[in-house]
C-alpha cells in the first residue's frame, strides 16, 4: 500500500470501529515515524519517547498498541529487557518485515492481507454483546479533525479562534464535551468564536476554558 492508501484504510476502518483520539494519534505517529525513516519497516521506538510525544502514560501506551494490533493495523515486539526498544511494523506497507523479526512476520499473511486470519475486529456490537446487552449502541461516526482541516475552516468562516489551541484542548479531553462524545467539531468552533466576541473577551478567554 502507498502512504495515502494506508491513511484511507485507517479512516475507512474508523467508520466501523470509531477509534478514540488517542488511538488515532498513536497510529499516525507510528505511520509518520515509519515514513520519516524511509519506510523502514519494522522500526524501533522507545516507550519513553512515544509516551512523551503523545503526552500519555506508559500504561496507556501499552493499551493503545495492543488495541491497534487487535484492529490489524500494526504488529509490535516488546524488548526483552528494560531498556531494549520496542519494534513496530505497519501492516500493509509495501516494505513489510525483514527476516530478523520472525515473530512479527508470522502474523502477516503473505497474500497481501493486512490482518491475521484469526483476527476479529472489535465493533461496538461485539463489546455490547460481551456484557450481555441485547441491543448494541448505535455506531458513532465522529472523526477528530486534522489540524489543517480546522485551520482551513476557521479561515473560510473568518472565526477568531486559534486552531492549535482548539485541537490540543479537545485532544486532551479525548474529544468529549462534558461526559459526551463530540458530535460536530464545526459547531464547537462556532461556540468558541462567539465566546471570543463577547465583551471583555481576549486570548485569556481560551485559557479559562483550559482550566475548566
Amino acid at each position: 500500500m502507498t502512504y495515502i492508501e494506508l491513511i484511507n484504510r485507517f479512516w475507512k476502518l474508523n467508520k466501523e470501529c470509531s477509534f478514540t483520539a488517542y488511538e488515532t494519534q498513536m497510529y499516525f505517529k507510528l505511520l509518520d515515524t515509519c515514513n520519516s525513516l524511509g519506510w523502514k519497516n519494522p522500526f524501533a521506538q522507545s516507550n519513553d519517547c512515544l509516551s512523551g510525544e503523545l503526552g500519555i502514560s506508559k500504561r496507556k501506551l501499552i493499551q493503545l498498541k495492543n488495541s491497534l494490533k487487535q484492529y490489524g493495523l500494526i504488529e509490535f515486539q516488546s524488548g526483552k529487557v528494560k531498556r531494549e526498544l520496542t519494534r513496530y511494523a505497519i501492516l500493509g506497507c509495501a516494505k513489510v518485515i525483514q527476516n530478523d523479526t520472525p515473530n512479527i512476520t508470522q502474523n502477516i499473511i503473505q497474500n497481501g492481507s493486512n490482518r491475521s486470519p484469526n483476527l476479529r475486529i472489535r465493533t461496538r456490537q461485539d463489546m455490547a454483546g460481551a456484557v450481555g446487552i441485547r441491543h448494541a449502541l448505535p455506531l458513532q461516526h465522529f472523526t477528530p479533525p486534522l489540524l489543517e482541516e480546522v485551520k482551513n475552516y476557521i479561515s473560510q468562516k473568518g472565526y477568531q479562534v486559534d486552531a492549535e489551541t482548539f485541537v490540543a484542548f479537545y485532544t486532551s479531553k479525548n474529544w468529549l464535551i462534558g461526559k459526551n462524545k463530540m458530535k460536530d467539531w464545526q459547531a464547537a468552533l462556532l461556540t468558541w468564536h462567539k465566546r471570543q466576541k463577547e465583551p471583555h473577551s481576549s486570548t485569556s478567554k481560551v485559557n479559562e476554558i483550559w482550566e475548566k
